[in-house]
């Protein structure tokens, strides 16, 4: 059963591009290669990260990036969590700007509805008020 990719910590999605490439090199194709990391990559990608690994070693494996998930780190995300099921009829510009005045952590408003939906937290406006 393969795992969603983005529930991997950093060292388990770096460990599982590692058997990725050690399965090309031992000559399993890409797809075979894929599906014993458990991972969810194309071929392009899975060829890339066999390159660099030829070209820099293991280390080329990184991951170095800095992007959205750093920002929702445990506090964050607990109190998202607790906020929205007790407010779920707050629009996300709304809890955007609350994120902002509470941690610092600016996210983009599609990246936070992405969240929501991934978390089942959803905004559910309110059915008491009419326009």
């Amino acid at each position: 059963m393969t795992e969603k990719t983005t529930l991997l910590s950093r060292e388990e999605r770096r460990t599982a591009k590692v058997r990725l490439v050690e399965a090309m090199a031992a000559g399993h194709s890409w797809q075979e290669a894929v599906e014993l990391s458990g991972l969810v990559v194309g071929r392009s990608t899975a060829y890339t990260w066999r390159r660099r690994v030829r070209q820099e070693g293991n280390r080329a494996l990184d991951d170095g990036r800095h992007g959205h998930a750093s920002k929702l780190r445990a506090p964050v995300r607990q109190w998202l969590v607790a906020y929205c099921e007790e407010h779920p009829d707050v629009p996300s510009r709304v809890l955007q700007r609350a994120l902002h005045d509470r941690f610092g952590v600016t996210i983009c408003i599609g990246y936070l509805n992405q969240v929501r939906a991934e978390w089942g937290l959803s905004y559910r406006p309110s059915q008491g008020k009419k326009r």
